[in-house]
């Protein structure tokens, strides 16, 4: 890692002795363990702020999409009754 800056944390003794237990696990070191952990607490930033903003959107856009299917309800009943008089008219 060439790019890397060496950074110093402090943790409580009792998370630090976790990480300790989890990288003998592992097979890992301390600085191994905790950017994995840092990239999977981002990610899931990410993912939890993109949930958040497709739920504002989708709030946004109920009333546009409701309205949209009223009317396409009310052009399909029109249409409905023009058939079945046509079709009267036919007979």
């Amino acid at each position: 890692m060439t790019d890397s800056k060496r950074i110093m944390i402090c943790l409580p003794a009792s998370l630090l002795e976790e990480v300790d237990g989890m990288i003998s696990n592992e097979n890992k070191n301390r600085s191994e363990l905790i950017r994995e952990a840092m990239r999977f607490y981002l990610e899931e930033k990410k993912k939890s702020r993109l949930r958040e903003q497709m739920r504002i959107g989708y709030q946004e856009m109920a009333c546009l999409n409701l309205s949209l299917a009223e009317e396409s309800n009310y052009c399909e009943e029109e249409a409905r009754l023009l058939i079945e008089t046509k079709l009267v008219e036919c007979c």
